[in-house]
């Protein structure tokens, strides 16, 4: 599975002195709704069902 990022610099807010350091953040891919989660979850889970998740 492919996970695309970006990279974004960022400052420390406890040490604004210090030079700004490089993160990657991951990047939005798309949006699925809530059958496709419970769907992915089950699958790879062995304590949770797709009707545990679903029945909140």
């Amino acid at each position: 599975m492919t996970l695309k990022y970006k990279v974004v610099k960022m400052k420390n807010p406890a040490k604004p002195a210090d030079p700004p350091k490089y993160y990657a953040r991951e990047s939005e891919a798309g949006r699925i709704d809530l059958p496709e989660l419970s769907d992915n979850i089950a699958r790879h889970s062995t304590t949770v069902s797709k009707t545990d998740i679903q029945e909140f």
